[in-house]
């Protein structure tokens, strides 16, 4: 999945506005990902979502190294697919600037094909910052072939992800590529519009998608059939030699967003609200639907659809809350910060629910 643990969702289209977890904020000053070399002189696969919006130059840092980085161009983009590819250009640290040598890389499950049922294992840098900074490794399943809406362009795992994952290698039992992390349910906007939590729902992008990308743009691979298994802390040592942690900043357009005129007003168009706490403490939020916007302690951009209202309020001491509001049944959850604390309130417009 440093600052960028605040990043938003990853939407697949409407329907699945509640999928994660792109590394990519409008709030974030540092994006934040992972990436896996392909080739031994450095070319590295991610998402999209990952580079998409990057100013150069991205940094890209092996595990356990501190005292230097490489630096690393877009070779290929792909949004369509949420796939890239980086090259790495050179080596920057400790008063010398030189080329890469040659590199680990991961190796591509050319056979048999994938089953439902089979070991997924993560590698990656999630919640950076927040945890360790050398990889996690996270073990689960293929829990079904194709992703929502039954897209056969992902798959479904029950391997857990977090933000920071985005990008990372997806390795069967025997350590070969099997797919490219790159989203999650997020559990509690699921939680808000169905009244169920999700549990170990994430998803990959699917190999064929993957070695279409890849022959599309002539990269040159490895690939072994899958014929034999390795014990976990063996695919770990290996995803650990080929697998990086990606930083970068995201480029000034991406993060320079129009803001209407602050206002201690509300709109004709703008609905009011009051939101009574557990405690009794009530907080008042108006919205607009037009444009997209909520009143509360000043005029700030919103996620609104016909099931949920998301928005995300930063106090002058720092300190971030992300409030989410089911429009059905009139709750409303707020966060506090990448915590698991929450407080809910009970939402209501002109004596009804809205």
């Amino acid at each position: 999945m440093t600052n960028h643990s605040h990043c938003l969702l990853f939407a697949l289209g409407f329907a699945l506005s509640f999928l994660l977890s792109e590394a990519q904020s409008v709030y974030a000053e540092t994006v934040t990902g992972t990436g896996f070399a392909i080739t031994h002189d450095g070319v590295m696969i991610t998402n999209h979502h990952v580079v998409g919006e990057c100013s150069l130059p991205i940094k890209v840092r092996a595990e356990g190294i501190p005292d230097y980085y490489y630096e690393a161009t877009v070779l290929a983009d792909d949004p369509n697919r949420d796939l890239a590819a980086l090259k790495i250009e050179r080596r920057v640290g400790q008063g010398n600037q030189s080329p890469i040598r040659e590199i680990p890389k991961a190796i591509f499950r050319r056979g048999p094909p994938l089953q439902q049922g089979e070991t997924a294992i993560t590698y990656g840098f999630p919640l950076s910052g927040l945890l360790t900074p050398n990889g996690n490794l996270t073990s689960g399943i293929v829990s079904a072939l194709s992703g929502p809406r039954d897209d056969h362009k992902y798959v479904q795992v029950t391997t857990p992800v977090q933000q920071g994952n985005s990008g990372g290698p997806l390795y069967d039992s025997s350590g070969h590529i099997i797919g490219v992390v790159v989203a999650k349910l997020d559990a509690l906007k699921v939680m808000l519009a169905t009244g169920d939590v999700p549990q170990n729902v994430n998803f990959a992008i699917s190999l064929d998608v993957v070695w279409q990308f890849i022959r599309e743009h002539s990269l040159n691979v490895a690939e072994e059939d899958s014929s034999a298994e390795l014990p976990p802390p063996e695919i770990a040592k290996r995803a650990k030699l080929s697998t990086y942690s990606i930083e970068c900043t995201p480029h000034p357009r991406s993060q320079t967003k129009v803001r209407p005129p602050e206002s201690t007003t509300t709109t004709s168009s703008s609905t009011e609200l009051a939101c009574i706490g557990q405690n009794g403490f009530t907080v008042n939020i108006a919205f607009d639907e037009r444009a997209r916007t909520v009143l509360f302690h000043g005029l700030r951009r919103a996620l609104i659809d016909r099931n949920l209202i998301s928005f995300k309020w930063v106090t002058d001491d720092g300190d971030t809350y992300y409030h989410h509001i089911n429009r059905s049944t009139g709750v409303m959850i707020v966060q506090y910060g990448n915590t698991s604390r929450i407080d809910t309130y009970a939402c209501s417009r002109a004596q009804k629910r809205f």
